[in-house]
Protein backbone atom coordinates (compact mmCIF):
# COMPACT_ATOMS: atom_id res chain seq x y z
CA UNK A 1 0.00 0.00 0.00
CA UNK A 2 2.93 2.32 0.59
CA UNK A 3 6.39 2.77 -0.59
CA UNK A 4 9.21 4.84 0.84
CA UNK A 5 8.91 8.47 -0.97
CA UNK A 6 5.16 8.31 -0.81
CA UNK A 7 2.96 11.18 0.18
CA UNK A 8 -0.15 9.77 2.59
CA UNK A 9 -2.81 11.70 3.85
CA UNK A 10 -5.14 10.29 6.19
CA UNK A 11 -9.07 10.46 6.41
CA UNK A 12 -9.31 11.28 10.31
CA UNK A 13 -12.61 11.99 11.68
CA UNK A 14 -11.73 11.77 15.59
CA UNK A 15 -13.92 8.17 15.97
CA UNK A 16 -11.99 5.16 17.30
CA UNK A 17 -10.82 3.76 13.90
CA UNK A 18 -9.15 7.20 11.82
CA UNK A 19 -7.56 7.50 15.16
CA UNK A 20 -5.78 4.08 15.39
CA UNK A 21 -5.25 4.88 12.05
CA UNK A 22 -3.46 8.66 12.30
CA UNK A 23 -1.68 6.32 15.47
CA UNK A 24 -0.40 3.52 13.13
CA UNK A 25 0.63 5.80 10.34
CA UNK A 26 2.43 7.80 12.41
CA UNK A 27 4.15 5.03 14.08
CA UNK A 28 5.36 3.46 11.12
CA UNK A 29 6.38 6.99 8.86
CA UNK A 30 9.67 7.09 9.74
CA UNK A 31 10.20 3.59 9.88
CA UNK A 32 8.84 3.25 6.45
CA UNK A 33 10.29 6.69 5.35
CA UNK A 34 6.98 8.30 3.61
CA UNK A 35 5.21 11.67 4.77
CA UNK A 36 1.91 11.95 6.04
CA UNK A 37 -0.55 14.80 6.62
CA UNK A 38 -4.32 14.67 7.70
CA UNK A 39 -7.74 15.19 5.81
CA UNK A 40 -10.52 16.03 8.26
CA UNK A 41 -13.93 16.62 6.08
CA UNK A 42 -16.64 18.83 8.32
CA UNK A 43 -19.98 17.54 7.30
CA UNK A 44 -21.87 20.39 8.68
CA UNK A 45 -24.65 17.84 9.98
CA UNK A 46 -24.18 17.70 13.35
CA UNK A 47 -23.70 21.78 14.42
CA UNK A 48 -21.18 22.18 17.44
CA UNK A 49 -20.72 18.57 18.10
CA UNK A 50 -19.23 17.46 14.66
CA UNK A 51 -17.21 20.97 14.71
CA UNK A 52 -15.80 20.10 18.17
CA UNK A 53 -14.97 16.53 16.55
CA UNK A 54 -13.09 18.57 14.28
CA UNK A 55 -11.24 20.38 16.89
CA UNK A 56 -9.77 17.52 18.48
CA UNK A 57 -8.48 16.18 15.45
CA UNK A 58 -6.30 19.17 15.02
CA UNK A 59 -4.88 19.49 18.10
CA UNK A 60 -4.06 16.19 18.65
CA UNK A 61 -2.25 16.45 15.20
CA UNK A 62 -0.84 19.48 16.77
CA UNK A 63 0.14 16.83 19.65
CA UNK A 64 1.97 14.30 16.70
CA UNK A 65 3.06 17.56 14.80
CA UNK A 66 1.22 16.08 11.50
CA UNK A 67 0.11 18.56 8.89
CA UNK A 68 -3.67 19.37 9.49
CA UNK A 69 -5.92 20.18 6.62
CA UNK A 70 -9.77 20.50 7.27
CA UNK A 71 -12.61 20.46 4.34
CA UNK A 72 -15.88 21.70 4.88
CA UNK A 73 -18.76 20.94 2.95
CA UNK A 74 -22.17 21.42 3.20
CA UNK A 75 -24.01 17.58 3.19
CA UNK A 76 -27.43 18.23 4.15
CA UNK A 77 -27.28 21.23 1.18
CA UNK A 78 -25.67 18.60 -1.47
CA UNK A 79 -28.09 15.87 0.06
CA UNK A 80 -31.15 18.39 -1.40
CA UNK A 81 -29.55 19.26 -4.41
CA UNK A 82 -28.80 15.73 -5.88
CA UNK A 83 -31.92 14.33 -4.47
CA UNK A 84 -29.89 11.91 -2.70
CA UNK A 85 -29.43 10.08 1.20
CA UNK A 86 -27.59 12.47 3.92
CA UNK A 87 -25.44 9.20 3.74
CA UNK A 88 -24.72 8.92 0.46
CA UNK A 89 -24.33 12.62 0.38
CA UNK A 90 -21.89 12.36 2.99
CA UNK A 91 -20.25 9.50 1.12
CA UNK A 92 -19.96 11.59 -2.09
CA UNK A 93 -18.90 14.81 -0.34
CA UNK A 94 -16.23 12.98 1.36
CA UNK A 95 -14.33 10.56 -1.69
CA UNK A 96 -14.45 14.02 -3.57
CA UNK A 97 -12.41 16.13 -0.45
CA UNK A 98 -10.27 13.43 -0.76
CA UNK A 99 -9.35 13.76 -4.55
CA UNK A 100 -9.27 16.97 -3.58
CA UNK A 101 -6.35 17.05 -0.73
CA UNK A 102 -4.41 14.63 -2.92
CA UNK A 103 -4.46 17.04 -5.90
CA UNK A 104 -3.88 20.16 -3.14
CA UNK A 105 -0.97 18.46 -1.31
CA UNK A 106 1.02 16.13 -3.88
CA UNK A 107 -0.53 12.72 -2.05
CA UNK A 108 0.05 9.80 -3.76
CA UNK A 109 -2.61 7.88 -1.83
CA UNK A 110 -5.27 8.16 0.63
CA UNK A 111 -5.61 6.44 3.81
CA UNK A 112 -8.95 5.50 5.21
CA UNK A 113 -9.57 3.55 8.28
CA UNK A 114 -12.30 1.19 6.86
CA UNK A 115 -12.09 -1.89 9.30
CA UNK A 116 -13.55 -5.79 8.82
CA UNK A 117 -16.64 -5.33 10.64
CA UNK A 118 -17.05 -2.14 8.06
CA UNK A 119 -16.25 -5.30 5.49
CA UNK A 120 -19.17 -7.21 6.98
CA UNK A 121 -21.73 -4.51 6.80
CA UNK A 122 -21.10 -4.03 3.71
CA UNK A 123 -21.62 -7.49 2.44
CA UNK A 124 -24.51 -7.47 4.22
CA UNK A 125 -26.04 -4.38 3.23
CA UNK A 126 -25.87 -5.49 -0.50
CA UNK A 127 -26.56 -8.57 -0.28
CA UNK A 128 -29.97 -7.19 1.34
CA UNK A 129 -30.20 -4.87 -1.47
CA UNK A 130 -29.23 -7.28 -4.09
CA UNK A 131 -25.82 -7.88 -5.85
CA UNK A 132 -24.06 -10.25 -7.87
CA UNK A 133 -20.38 -11.06 -7.22
CA UNK A 134 -18.75 -7.88 -6.87
CA UNK A 135 -21.50 -6.70 -4.29
CA UNK A 136 -19.78 -10.12 -2.27
CA UNK A 137 -16.46 -9.07 -2.78
CA UNK A 138 -17.00 -5.88 -0.27
CA UNK A 139 -14.62 -3.29 0.38
CA UNK A 140 -11.01 -3.86 -1.24
CA UNK A 141 -7.83 -2.85 0.59
CA UNK A 142 -6.76 -0.95 -2.72
CA UNK A 143 -8.94 1.19 -5.06
CA UNK A 144 -7.74 3.55 -7.20
CA UNK A 145 -5.54 6.42 -4.68
CA UNK A 146 -7.87 5.30 -1.71
CA UNK A 147 -5.84 2.75 0.61
CA UNK A 148 -7.47 1.03 3.96
CA UNK A 149 -4.64 -0.51 6.36
CA UNK A 150 -6.66 -1.67 8.69
CA UNK A 151 -8.83 -3.70 6.54
CA UNK A 152 -7.31 -6.88 8.24
CA UNK A 153 -8.77 -5.72 11.68
CA UNK A 154 -12.16 -5.70 13.83
CA UNK A 155 -12.90 -2.96 15.63
CA UNK A 156 -12.63 -4.75 18.95
CA UNK A 157 -9.04 -5.41 18.06
CA UNK A 158 -9.18 -1.78 17.22
CA UNK A 159 -10.45 -0.52 20.40
CA UNK A 160 -7.91 -2.68 22.58
CA UNK A 161 -5.02 -1.18 20.68
CA UNK A 162 -7.05 2.34 21.52
CA UNK A 163 -7.00 1.05 24.96
CA UNK A 164 -3.11 0.08 25.32
CA UNK A 165 -1.91 3.25 23.81
CA UNK A 166 -4.33 5.47 26.56
CA UNK A 167 -5.46 6.81 23.32
CA UNK A 168 -9.12 9.25 23.44
CA UNK A 169 -10.94 9.25 20.65
CA UNK A 170 -14.62 10.82 19.86
CA UNK A 171 -18.00 8.81 19.20
CA UNK A 172 -20.19 10.08 16.68
CA UNK A 173 -24.00 10.57 18.33
CA UNK A 174 -24.97 9.75 14.78
CA UNK A 175 -23.22 5.99 15.20
CA UNK A 176 -25.95 5.38 18.03
CA UNK A 177 -28.77 6.14 16.13
CA UNK A 178 -30.39 3.07 14.32
CA UNK A 179 -32.09 5.82 11.72
CA UNK A 180 -29.03 4.85 9.06
CA UNK A 181 -29.26 1.58 7.23
CA UNK A 182 -25.64 0.60 7.94
CA UNK A 183 -26.57 1.46 12.26
CA UNK A 184 -29.14 -1.24 12.06
CA UNK A 185 -27.06 -3.65 9.99
CA UNK A 186 -23.91 -2.92 13.30
CA UNK A 187 -26.01 -2.68 15.99
CA UNK A 188 -28.00 -6.01 15.17
CA UNK A 189 -27.19 -7.92 12.57
CA UNK A 190 -23.85 -8.10 13.05
CA UNK A 191 -24.00 -9.26 16.97
CA UNK A 192 -26.60 -12.13 16.32
CA UNK A 193 -24.22 -13.33 13.45
CA UNK A 194 -21.50 -13.43 16.54
CA UNK A 195 -23.92 -15.11 18.44
CA UNK A 196 -23.76 -17.95 16.28
CA UNK A 197 -19.84 -17.75 15.06
CA UNK A 198 -17.74 -15.01 17.07
CA UNK A 199 -15.38 -15.42 13.91
CA UNK A 200 -18.53 -14.05 11.28
CA UNK A 201 -16.69 -10.71 10.63
CA UNK A 202 -13.53 -13.03 9.61
CA UNK A 203 -15.31 -15.36 7.68
CA UNK A 204 -17.22 -12.96 5.73
CA UNK A 205 -13.77 -11.48 5.16
CA UNK A 206 -12.10 -14.53 3.98
CA UNK A 207 -15.17 -15.01 1.47
CA UNK A 208 -14.71 -11.43 0.22
CA UNK A 209 -11.28 -12.52 -0.43
CA UNK A 210 -12.35 -15.57 -2.71
CA UNK A 211 -14.88 -13.47 -4.48
CA UNK A 212 -12.62 -10.64 -5.30
CA UNK A 213 -9.57 -13.54 -6.57
CA UNK A 214 -12.40 -15.29 -8.23
CA UNK A 215 -13.90 -12.51 -10.15
CA UNK A 216 -10.47 -11.13 -10.99
CA UNK A 217 -9.69 -14.73 -13.43
CA UNK A 218 -13.36 -14.37 -14.42
CA UNK A 219 -12.90 -10.68 -15.58
CA UNK A 220 -10.45 -11.86 -17.78
CA UNK A 221 -12.53 -14.52 -19.37
CA UNK A 222 -15.22 -12.47 -19.90
CA UNK A 223 -13.62 -9.95 -21.69
CA UNK A 224 -12.36 -12.23 -24.15
CA UNK A 225 -15.57 -13.97 -24.50
CA UNK A 226 -16.77 -9.95 -25.33
CA UNK A 227 -14.15 -9.02 -27.62
CA UNK A 228 -14.69 -11.96 -29.86
CA UNK A 229 -18.72 -11.63 -30.31
CA UNK A 230 -19.19 -7.83 -29.33
CA UNK A 231 -18.36 -4.92 -32.13
CA UNK A 232 -19.10 -1.16 -31.44
CA UNK A 233 -20.68 0.02 -34.54
CA UNK A 234 -21.31 4.03 -35.14
CA UNK A 235 -21.87 3.86 -30.98
CA UNK A 236 -23.82 0.94 -30.01
CA UNK A 237 -22.54 -2.40 -29.13
CA UNK A 238 -24.21 -5.14 -31.27
CA UNK A 239 -23.54 -8.87 -30.10
CA UNK A 240 -23.78 -11.77 -31.83
CA UNK A 241 -26.65 -13.98 -30.68
CA UNK A 242 -25.33 -17.16 -31.60
CA UNK A 243 -22.10 -17.01 -29.74
CA UNK A 244 -24.08 -15.26 -26.84
CA UNK A 245 -26.40 -18.58 -26.62
CA UNK A 246 -23.54 -20.17 -26.25
CA UNK A 247 -22.21 -19.36 -22.87
CA UNK A 248 -23.15 -20.26 -19.43
CA UNK A 249 -26.05 -17.68 -18.10
CA UNK A 250 -23.78 -16.19 -15.80
CA UNK A 251 -21.10 -15.10 -18.73
CA UNK A 252 -23.99 -14.26 -20.43
CA UNK A 253 -25.20 -11.41 -17.96
CA UNK A 254 -21.71 -10.12 -16.89
CA UNK A 255 -21.38 -9.66 -20.90
CA UNK A 256 -24.32 -8.01 -21.68
CA UNK A 257 -24.04 -6.04 -18.07
CA UNK A 258 -20.79 -4.74 -19.04
CA UNK A 259 -21.68 -3.64 -22.27
CA UNK A 260 -24.33 -1.75 -20.90
CA UNK A 261 -22.19 0.04 -18.75
CA UNK A 262 -19.89 1.07 -21.58
CA UNK A 263 -23.26 2.61 -23.28
CA UNK A 264 -24.38 4.06 -20.23
CA UNK A 265 -20.56 5.36 -19.00
CA UNK A 266 -21.15 3.87 -15.66
CA UNK A 267 -22.63 0.52 -14.26
CA UNK A 268 -24.33 2.41 -11.19
CA UNK A 269 -28.20 1.21 -11.01
CA UNK A 270 -27.50 -1.37 -13.38
CA UNK A 271 -29.69 -4.37 -11.89
CA UNK A 272 -30.42 -8.18 -12.93
CA UNK A 273 -33.70 -7.10 -14.08
CA UNK A 274 -32.28 -4.68 -16.73
CA UNK A 275 -29.80 -7.12 -17.49
CA UNK A 276 -32.30 -10.27 -18.02
CA UNK A 277 -34.72 -7.67 -19.78
CA UNK A 278 -32.07 -7.21 -22.29
CA UNK A 279 -31.16 -10.91 -22.70
CA UNK A 280 -34.70 -11.57 -23.42
CA UNK A 281 -34.72 -10.22 -26.06
CA UNK A 282 -32.57 -12.62 -28.09
CA UNK A 283 -35.25 -14.85 -28.14
CA UNK A 284 -38.15 -12.58 -29.54
CA UNK A 285 -38.83 -11.53 -32.90
CA UNK A 286 -36.45 -8.81 -34.57
CA UNK A 287 -37.20 -5.22 -33.79
CA UNK A 288 -38.51 -6.06 -30.05
CA UNK A 289 -37.12 -3.84 -27.90
CA UNK A 290 -36.74 -2.26 -23.71
CA UNK A 291 -35.76 0.45 -22.17
CA UNK A 292 -33.52 -0.21 -19.11
CA UNK A 293 -31.47 1.47 -16.80
CA UNK A 294 -29.80 5.12 -17.06
CA UNK A 295 -30.56 5.78 -20.36
CA UNK A 296 -29.91 2.84 -22.33
CA UNK A 297 -32.07 0.90 -24.23
CA UNK A 298 -31.63 -3.12 -26.30
CA UNK A 299 -33.40 -3.96 -29.58
CA UNK A 300 -32.88 -7.14 -31.62
CA UNK A 301 -32.20 -6.63 -34.80
CA UNK A 302 -31.92 -9.80 -36.92
CA UNK A 303 -28.93 -12.20 -34.95
CA UNK A 304 -27.97 -9.05 -32.92
CA UNK A 305 -28.73 -7.88 -30.04
CA UNK A 306 -28.40 -4.03 -30.16
CA UNK A 307 -27.34 -2.32 -26.68
CA UNK A 308 -26.89 1.62 -27.40
CA UNK A 309 -28.02 4.88 -25.22
CA UNK A 310 -31.29 5.45 -25.74
CA UNK A 311 -31.99 7.94 -28.46
CA UNK A 312 -32.60 11.92 -27.72
CA UNK A 313 -35.58 13.46 -28.93
CA UNK A 314 -33.46 15.66 -31.03
CA UNK A 315 -32.56 12.41 -33.13
CA UNK A 316 -33.02 12.86 -36.87
CA UNK A 317 -33.45 16.38 -36.82
CA UNK A 318 -29.83 16.70 -39.25
CA UNK A 319 -30.80 13.49 -41.05
CA UNK A 320 -32.99 15.35 -43.56
CA UNK A 321 -30.25 17.51 -45.29
CA UNK A 322 -28.70 17.75 -48.83
CA UNK A 323 -25.20 18.29 -49.25
CA UNK A 324 -24.43 20.12 -52.86
CA UNK A 325 -22.02 17.48 -54.62
CA UNK A 326 -18.67 19.49 -56.32
CA UNK A 327 -18.13 17.35 -60.22
CA UNK A 328 -15.58 17.39 -60.49
CA UNK A 329 -13.88 17.57 -56.78
CA UNK A 330 -14.53 16.82 -53.22
CA UNK A 331 -17.73 16.98 -51.19
CA UNK A 332 -17.43 16.25 -47.01
CA UNK A 333 -20.71 15.16 -45.64
CA UNK A 334 -20.81 13.68 -42.19
CA UNK A 335 -18.42 10.94 -41.80
CA UNK A 336 -17.77 10.79 -45.60
CA UNK A 337 -15.45 12.31 -47.68
CA UNK A 338 -16.97 11.70 -51.77
CA UNK A 339 -14.77 12.50 -54.36
CA UNK A 340 -15.84 12.93 -57.85
CA UNK A 341 -13.81 13.11 -61.41
CA UNK A 342 -14.60 12.52 -64.88
CA UNK A 343 -12.86 9.45 -66.50
CA UNK A 344 -11.74 8.42 -69.56
CA UNK A 345 -14.30 5.80 -71.11
CA UNK A 346 -12.16 3.73 -73.27
CA UNK A 347 -10.05 3.26 -70.24
CA UNK A 348 -11.85 2.55 -67.27
CA UNK A 349 -12.17 -1.31 -65.97
CA UNK A 350 -15.20 -1.47 -64.29
CA UNK A 351 -15.16 -3.70 -60.48
CA UNK A 352 -17.09 -4.55 -58.04
CA UNK A 353 -16.08 -1.96 -55.37
CA UNK A 354 -17.86 -1.09 -52.11
CA UNK A 355 -16.99 2.41 -52.21
CA UNK A 356 -15.83 3.08 -55.54
CA UNK A 357 -18.55 3.43 -58.50
CA UNK A 358 -18.47 4.74 -62.40
CA UNK A 359 -22.11 5.96 -63.51
CA UNK A 360 -23.15 7.30 -66.47
CA UNK A 361 -23.14 11.08 -66.58
CA UNK A 362 -25.29 12.34 -69.26
CA UNK A 363 -28.26 10.45 -67.36
CA UNK A 364 -27.68 12.50 -64.25
CA UNK A 365 -30.72 15.09 -64.17
CA UNK A 366 -29.67 18.57 -62.46
CA UNK A 367 -26.85 18.90 -59.39
CA UNK A 368 -26.09 15.86 -57.17
CA UNK A 369 -26.53 15.99 -53.26
CA UNK A 370 -25.63 13.75 -50.82
CA UNK A 371 -28.77 12.99 -48.32
CA UNK A 372 -30.35 10.49 -45.95
CA UNK A 373 -33.65 8.72 -46.76
CA UNK A 374 -36.96 10.26 -47.37
CA UNK A 375 -40.55 8.82 -47.45
CA UNK A 376 -41.19 7.35 -51.00
CA UNK A 377 -37.62 6.91 -52.20
CA UNK A 378 -37.26 4.39 -54.83
CA UNK A 379 -34.08 2.33 -56.81
CA UNK A 380 -33.90 1.37 -59.90
CA UNK A 381 -33.02 -2.54 -60.06
CA UNK A 382 -33.41 -3.93 -63.42
CA UNK A 383 -33.01 -2.46 -67.27
CA UNK A 384 -36.94 -2.60 -67.36
CA UNK A 385 -37.29 0.34 -65.30
CA UNK A 386 -38.57 -1.90 -61.92
CA UNK A 387 -37.50 -0.06 -58.99
CA UNK A 388 -37.76 -1.05 -54.87
CA UNK A 389 -38.36 1.27 -52.19
CA UNK A 390 -35.13 1.95 -50.02
CA UNK A 391 -37.19 0.95 -47.38
CA UNK A 392 -37.97 -2.29 -49.00
CA UNK A 393 -34.16 -2.66 -49.98
CA UNK A 394 -33.19 -2.01 -46.38
CA UNK A 395 -35.21 -4.69 -44.84
CA UNK A 396 -34.22 -7.50 -47.82
CA UNK A 397 -30.71 -7.07 -47.12
CA UNK A 398 -31.09 -7.12 -42.93
CA UNK A 399 -29.93 -3.64 -43.34
CA UNK A 400 -30.16 -2.95 -38.86
CA UNK A 401 -33.12 -0.24 -38.92
CA UNK A 402 -30.42 1.67 -36.42
CA UNK A 403 -28.27 2.32 -39.31
CA UNK A 404 -30.79 2.76 -42.33
CA UNK A 405 -31.18 6.84 -41.25
CA UNK A 406 -27.47 7.04 -41.04
CA UNK A 407 -26.47 5.73 -44.59
CA UNK A 408 -26.07 8.27 -47.18
CA UNK A 409 -27.67 7.75 -50.78
CA UNK A 410 -25.99 10.18 -53.64
CA UNK A 411 -29.34 11.44 -55.27
CA UNK A 412 -29.91 13.76 -58.61
CA UNK A 413 -32.82 16.22 -58.67
CA UNK A 414 -34.88 13.13 -59.44
CA UNK A 415 -34.15 9.64 -58.00
CA UNK A 416 -31.51 8.14 -56.13
CA UNK A 417 -27.94 7.05 -57.58
CA UNK A 418 -26.44 5.20 -54.98
CA UNK A 419 -27.22 3.56 -51.96
CA UNK A 420 -24.00 4.45 -50.56
CA UNK A 421 -21.83 1.39 -49.51
CA UNK A 422 -24.67 -0.69 -51.20
CA UNK A 423 -26.12 -0.67 -54.31
CA UNK A 424 -26.20 1.35 -57.67
CA UNK A 425 -29.31 2.20 -59.34
CA UNK A 426 -29.52 0.33 -62.73
CA UNK A 427 -29.99 3.32 -64.69
CA UNK A 428 -27.10 4.94 -64.12
CA UNK A 429 -24.81 1.84 -65.08
CA UNK A 430 -22.62 2.06 -67.73
CA UNK A 431 -23.68 0.91 -71.29
CA UNK A 432 -22.35 0.65 -74.90
CA UNK A 433 -23.90 4.22 -75.58
CA UNK A 434 -22.71 5.75 -72.52
CA UNK A 435 -20.25 9.16 -73.62
CA UNK A 436 -18.77 10.53 -70.58
CA UNK A 437 -18.16 8.79 -67.66
CA UNK A 438 -18.09 10.22 -63.19
CA UNK A 439 -15.83 7.94 -61.48
CA UNK A 440 -17.24 8.35 -57.48
CA UNK A 441 -15.09 7.54 -54.85
CA UNK A 442 -16.06 7.39 -51.03
CA UNK A 443 -13.68 7.44 -48.10
CA UNK A 444 -14.43 7.54 -44.34
CA UNK A 445 -13.04 10.65 -42.39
Amino acid sequence: MIHPGDVIGAGVSGGADSVCLLLMLSELKEKMGFNLFVVNVEHGIRGEESLSDSTFVEELCKKMRVPFYRYDVNVPALAEELKISLEEAARKARYEAFGKACREHGATGIAIAHNMDDNAETVIHNMARGTSLTGLAGIRPVRDDIIRPLLCLTRSEIEEYLAAKGASFRTDSTNLSDEYTRNKIRHRIIPELENLNPGAPEHIMALSEDVSDALSVLGDLIARKKDGMAKNEAGEWRIDISLLDKEADYVQREIVKSLMASAAGGSKDIGRVHVNDALALCHKETGSRCSLSMGVEAEREYDSLIIRKTASEDKGKNLDISVPVSVPGATDAGNISLRTSFADKNAIKIEKKTYTKLIDCDKIKGRLFLRHRRTGDMLAVNEAGGRISIKDYFINEKIPRSLRDKIWLLCDEEQVIWIVGYRLSEAFKIKEETVRVLELEITEK
